[in-house]
């Protein structure tokens, strides 16, 4: 009966093992692939992977961007020089709190950071835990225990063996790495439809108080600035140019006062408002995600001292807007909204 029960263990052990070794092979969101990534068509973990890469070579970059999946088309490698080294940590979904915290670790960790330049989309509350339970969103763990149960989640074999059945390798694999590697965007080119896009401001409704989710979401970036004035790191804030459809969607969830209140706190380049850009969808992929051109005029009006296009700042396209002015922005936002609507 013993030999019987140390056989089973030896299998159960082995069993064990082998299931592991597939579940680290196979591994179809990159986790123990973070320093040469497989590109399929799955998606990657790259809250951890980047992070992970980053941290593993804290001297190669001093200069990041943080957004959503939007900022993904901004092409931060035209701004490198001798002393200034870009990359690009777009993620899927990114929120303040999860920017806040990679920031702090990378802080912790050594990487020296000289600029972060971050993409707001909307009001933003959310709390990290949120994506805990989604292994695209899964951040990188701080803490032993919430290490532990990262891996735990992702050495499932059952995730592994259905991973092999539906991720295929795409063309463009060693392209799509360099960029991943060398600069953290991965720029995909599409073909445009001019027939999508339509729009309206029928039943938009905005916002005039400040919301409890405000408040908590200017808290956050309080806490951003702050740890950047201490570091010694130059922080720019910039709101993405989205489609006006989804702006509207923003605007009435109160945009406009959390553009006002956060010039209160950190000066902030807007990319907000009804304009020319982002009433034109030949600027747009789809309605979530602007196209590289658009991506430029962001960095030209942040980085390269350009002033804005005549047409596009009386539209309200690319404002520094700042405490002094953050008012006015505000009054402006709402009177255009209005005028719009006559």
């Amino acid at each position: 009966m013993s030999k019987f029960i140390k056989k089973s263990f030896v299998y159960l052990v082995l069993i064990g093992v082998f299931c592991l070794l597939v579940s680290v092979m196979v591994d179809p969101y990159n986790i123990y692939h973070y320093k040469d990534i497989r590109v399929t068509s799955g998606e990657t973990n790259s809250r951890y992977v980047k992070t992970k890469y980053i941290l593993s070579q804290p001297e190669k970059f001093n200069s990041f961007i943080f957004g959503s999946s939007r900022v993904g088309y901004i092409h931060t490698e035209q701004l490198n020089d001798e002393s200034m080294h870009w990359y690009n940590m777009t993620y899927q979904n990114a929120i303040l709190p999860e920017i806040k915290e990679t920031i702090r670790t990378f802080i912790d960790k050594g990487v020296g950071i000289e600029n972060i330049l971050i993409g707001i989309d909307a009001v933003d509350g959310d709390n990290p835990r949120e994506h805990m339970n989604d292994l695209l969103r899964k951040p990188y763990p701080t803490t032993l225990k919430d290490a532990v149960s990262f891996h735990m989640s992702y050495l499932n074999p059952a995730i592994a063996v259905e991973a092999l059945f539906e991720l295929d390798k795409v063309e463009n694999s060693q392209e799509i790495k360099h960029q991943f590697y060398e600069y953290g965007g991965i720029y995909k080119e599409g073909t445009k439809n001019e027939n999508w896009g339509k729009w309206s401001v029928e039943g938009v409704v905005p916002m005039v108080e400040e919301s409890s989710r405000i408040k908590d979401s200017l808290m956050i970036i309080k806490e951003i600035s702050q740890m950047c004035k201490e570091n010694n790191i130059n922080l720019i804030l910039f709101t993405t140019p989205l489609y006006v459809s989804r702006y509207l969607d923003v605007f009435e969830q109160g945009m406009p006062i959390y553009i006002r209140e956060i010039a209160k706190i950190h000066e902030i380049y807007s990319f907000s408002s009804i304009n020319s850009i982002n009433t034109n969808n030949m600027n747009y992929w789809e309605e979530e995600h602007f196209d590289s051109n658009v991506g430029d005029i962001v960095l030209q009006r942040i980085f390269m001292s350009e002033e804005i296009d005549p047409i596009l700042g009386k539209e309200g396209f690319g404002v520094l807007v700042t405490k002094e002015n953050a008012d006015e922005y505000y009054t402006f936002l709402m009177e255009q909204f209005e005028n719009v609507t006559k």
